[in-house]
């Protein structure tokens, strides 16, 4: 005789994408992990695995939870990432992962750094433009930063 024992899963009407999650996440995050190790978050109709041990599980259980269908929280982005490195299970993700890597590694990096160092001194060094100020004019009223401009560049605020 065999048993099977049914584990009710928790349901939450938490939202870790809101405004005040962003802010401050972690009141979020312990009542979620409080709640299970998986929980159904009813907003986005989606589990989220809110411990080390349950995300663990499943990304190493690709036939009961294959990436290849899909990682993202709708059906349109998981259509057009179908088969990218994300997105793919078993040979074909060790294959693409392996090909993503080689220049990602220590010594093809150390290779690049003093050009990056270079461009990255230019971009600090040149004196902003009006676009730059309006980027940050932008970046500024979504967060309700007070921003200071120089005064040369005050003309273009």
């Amino acid at each position: 005789m065999t048993s099977v024992m049914s584990v009710e899963t928790p349901i939450s009407q938490l939202d870790p994408y809101s405004d005040r999650a962003w802010i401050d996440p972690w009141p979020t995050y312990a009542e979620l992990q409080d709640a299970g190790p998986a929980v159904w978050l009813s907003k986005y109709q989606m589990f989220a695995l809110t411990r080390y041990d349950s995300a663990l599980k499943v990304l190493h259980d690709p036939s009961s939870f294959p990436s290849s269908l899909g990682v993202m929280m709708n059906g349109h982005m998981n259509h057009v990432l179908r088969g990218n490195t994300l997105c793919s299970d078993g040979e074909d993700h060790r294959r693409l992962r392996r090909i993503i890597m080689k220049p990602l590694t220590p010594s093809a990096l150390k290779l690049l750094q003093e050009r990056v160092t270079v461009e990255a001194d230019e971009l600090v060094l040149r004196p902003p433009t009006p676009q730059d100020m309006q980027r940050l004019l932008d970046l500024a009223a979504q967060h309700d930063y007070w921003m200071a401009a120089p005064q040369e560049n005050a003309a273009m605020v």
